[in-house]
């Protein structure tokens, strides 16, 4: 008896078995594909936030934060006290306006620059500087009433490699002994171009 031969068609609902599997497989890889790219999408929005997205500067203000997520913060109760790190927060003290300052002709050279920046402080009104008029590794950074005049408040920033120098040392802005916690203070030390505790970034 001749045996008898199933023809399909196109619009007959059957598909050989082995169409079935490249199908099967098609339809995983494109799945695959769709969920890396929406991965993708929501780690490039995620990346796109800010690092405190719930913080909120006053206008004509930033935090100044370091690498290890932590921001500098004037906590002391006026002229002379410490300048210290602290979790970053919705706070007047993190918040420093960047003002730059001309300086005289005859002191280009030394930075080979025609402007410095000073750090004002909201909460305080007071400026960043280098304690000591003859700085040496380990000389703490604190807070001062702003004099444009005075050196020790003038700093140089290399923006695209994240470092903040005093004018007067060429010594970087530090963390104490690399360390992250609450209330370590600041402090200028010798440039360490591959040391994490001298790059900074202002939001």
């Amino acid at each position: 008896m001749e045996r008898l031969k199933l023809r399909t068609t196109p619009n007959d609902g059957y598909a050989p078995r082995h169409h079935m599997g490249g199908f099967v497989r098609y339809a995983r890889r494109a799945i695959n594909m769709l969920l890396a790219c929406a991965l993708a999408t929501a780690a490039g929005v995620a990346l796109a936030q800010p690092a405190n997205a719930d913080v909120h500067n006053t206008p004509g203000f930033v935090h100044i934060e370091n690498w290890w997520g932590t921001c500098i913060d004037a906590q002391g109760p006026g002229a002379g006290a410490r300048v210290v790190m602290w979790r970053c927060l919705n706070t007047e003290f993190e918040e420093w306006r960047l003002v730059q300052t001309p300086i005289p002709g005859n002191r280009y050279e030394h930075c080979a620059c025609t402007t410095v920046t000073m750090f004002v402080n909201n909460a305080m009104d007071l400026c960043m500087a280098v304690e000591n008029d003859v700085p040496a590794n380990g000389a703490p950074v604190v807070v001062q009433n702003c004099n444009a005049a005075d050196e020790k408040q003038w700093w140089t920033r290399d923006i695209y490699n994240g470092f903040i120098f005093s004018f007067t040392s060429k010594k970087a802005l530090d963390v104490d002994d690399r360390r992250s916690n609450n209330g370590v203070p600041l402090q200028i030390w010798d440039y360490e171009p591959l040391h994490t505790q001298q790059k900074w970034h202002t939001w």
